[in-house]
């Protein structure tokens, strides 16, 4: 009679957390662990309530229940285990350098229902931790989920494990290193057939896949994977949690915003259909952030400068976000309201939001997609600031974020060189004098070209986004020098890239503002994307890559100047913004180069 009385309650609060019925769930829950016989009978309940409470954002919760399970049956350490796990981490890299990855994957397969049950709770602890921020228990729970591995064979849950291992490679900026375990954790959860609970696998393996240079559409596609495993196995917090990252990545990666929004919103209405509540704060902001940006909602400003700090956007009210575990919401708050402000000129709102974002801890934020982009839109707002007010710690704080995402794409993602490059020509525009444009010129032409060279074949151009915004700085520089011809390549290009983003708040401003500057006759003739449609000027042959053909054809029309930039970015690429271009183009003058005989690169740090 208790072994039926007892799965029936367990049944019977599986499904009604299952269905978002949380109160009564929680209630069946707690009445199961009051009276059950053993400890092994409430895993079963506290690993739902658990899930239950994730999918209400409680992550921080989430955590502790789950820390709490594994601790009653002896899978996570009560005390005393700091040293202990460093000593086990220095073992397991050791013990990695002497197997192969053949030997990994021929360890037996575990039977033992007490060690699946225990790996399965490490496996929560790990996937909540790592998105509620808690790394203690995230590092705790890795380490001996590796050990389990190690000591007992592989499960559907050792795909974590080595999902965890890479994390932490990333953590070190041991790219090889995180590579290896990430196809590791591939192979465990196909060969377990584990695909409905690995969604830290997935993740894990998106980012190593994207800091390793790898196309967007591979991220997105292993977000997609993930959703649809997740979901099909009933893990519906983890797949939402796919599909939102796999929302994130289009829109940081310029794919058109209507395609971002109709995601978001089949995303949304899903969440509502199961009651699921997770990531909701960020969601909901994206979705303001794109009604503003696609000319569907008028910017309310004080609104925006409130974007991180309340829930009044979300929920009506003006609640304070300040919990721990709502860290990554306000770090999305701040950054949209960034970027709004910056494409706007609402410099002194982006200014407010850029102090606010510097309080928080971004120390414990492993995204190099947030890094970068932080770093990007602090920087554009220190160069509107100093504009404005030539201010000079603007211009310090300019030279900061340059350096922050200098270091980013230099030691972690290729991808982000971009953005250092924008970052860099705005500098340049501050200090560089403006009898020495030209040099100002080829850091936003490079800026452009390496925007453009992150397309894919089945978006309209690379990071158009990005692109278009370094159109836009460019023109806007290029006309403070009194460079009118040139100014208005510029800004008919960057008019030509936001629509194809889809901006039109953006598309209607430069209408407006910079109207007269707008060549009807060249935006005609220009290609909706950048393969083809362009021959360089120059007399030698064209490059292969046609991201930067296709922004040198456009762009430029002084040869020599071209063929610098060109040198620049084929000759040298791996040195783009650290090292000297010696000398100058055998075809070029002196004054064509740099406007005053020096032979310093308009990249190297002596230009800073």
């Amino acid at each position: 009679q208790y072994a039926l009385t007892l799965g029936l309650h367990q049944i019977r609060a599986d499904v009604e957390l299952a269905l978002g019925n949380f109160e009564v769930g929680y209630d069946l829950a707690d009445e199961v662990c009051k009276h059950a016989k053993c400890t092994e009978d409430t895993l079963q309940v506290l690993i739902a309530k658990t899930a239950a409470l994730s999918r209400e954002d409680k992550k921080i919760e989430s955590v502790e229940t789950s820390v709490k399970a594994a601790q009653s049956v002896g899978a996570y350490p009560k005390r005393g285990f700091v040293w202990n796990i460093i000593k086990e981490l220095i073992w397991i890299k050791r013990y990695f350098k002497r197997h192969s990855d053949e030997d990994i994957l021929s360890m037996p397969l575990i039977t033992d229902q007490k060690q699946l049950l225990s790996m399965r709770l490490l496996d929560q602890i790990v996937t909540y931790s790592g998105q509620a921020d808690q790394f203690v228990q995230f590092l705790v729970a890795g380490v001996k989920a590796v050990r389990a591995t190690i000591k007992h064979g592989i499960c559907k849950h050792a795909s974590m494990a080595f999902s965890f291992l890479s994390a932490m490679m990333l953590v070190q900026n041991d790219l090889n290193s995180a590579k290896r375990y990430s196809n590791l954790a591939m192979a465990i959860m196909d060969r377990t057939n584990g695909h409905g609970s690995g969604i830290t696998t997935f993740y894990i393996s998106a980012t190593v896949r994207r800091l390793c240079n790898g196309p967007v559409s591979q991220t997105i596609v292993l977000y997609d994977q993930g959703y649809h495993a997740s979901m099909g196995h009933g893990d519906l917090e983890s797949g939402f949690l796919c599909a939102y990252m796999s929302v994130f990545t289009a829109y940081h990666d310029g794919y058109p915003l209507q395609m971002v929004n109709n995601a978001l919103r089949a995303l949304t209405n899903e969440m509502k259909l199961y009651n699921i509540s997770s990531n909701i704060h960020g969601i909901k902001r994206y979705k303001i952030f794109l009604s503003i940006l696609m000319g569907e909602q008028v910017a309310d400003w004080e609104q925006i400068a409130l974007f991180g700090d309340t829930t009044e956007s979300v929920t009506g009210n003006s609640d304070p976000i300040s919990d721990k575990e709502l860290l990554y919401p306000l770090i999305n708050g701040y950054m949209l309201g960034m970027q709004l402000s910056v494409l706007c000129s609402k410099f002194e709102v982006g200014d407010r939001l850029s102090k606010k974002m510097r309080k928080l801890n971004l120390a414990n934020v492993h995204s190099d997609e947030i890094r970068t982009v932080v770093a990007l839109y602090t920087g554009l707002i220190a160069a509107g600031r100093y504009r404005e007010t030539k201010n000079k710690k603007y211009l310090k704080q300019l030279r900061s974020m340059y350096k922050i995402s200098e270091k980013i794409w230099k030691t972690r993602s290729k991808c982000s060189m971009n953005r250092a490059l924008i970052v860099k020509a705005e500098y340049n525009s501050l200090t560089i004098p403006s009898k020495d444009w030209r040099r100002v010129k080829i850091v936003y032409d490079m800026a452009i070209a390496v925007s453009m060279e992150a397309g894919e074949p089945f978006k309209s151009c690379g990071q158009v986004h990005e692109a278009a915004l370094a159109c836009e700085l460019a023109g806007e520089y290029l006309l403070s020098v009194g460079k009118k011809e040139h100014a208005t390549k510029y800004i008919t290009r960057a008019y030509h890239f936001y629509q194809i983003w889809g901006a039109t708040i953006k598309v209607d401003q430069l209408k407006d503002q910079r109207g007269r500057y707008i060549d009807r006759q060249q935006l005609s003739g220009l290609p909706l994307s950048n393969q083809g449609n362009a021959t360089r000027k120059s007399s030698e042959a064209a490059p292969k890559n046609k991201a930067v053909e296709f922004v040198g054809a456009s762009l430029g029309d002084n040869a020599a100047e071209n063929d610098l930039a060109y040198s620049m970015l084929y000759d040298a690429p791996q040195s783009i913004i650290s090292k000297e271009v010696g000398g100058k183009p055998a075809n070029a003058t002196n004054d064509e180069v740099s406007g005053d005989g020096d032979d310093v690169s308009v990249l190297s740090d002596a230009s800073m």
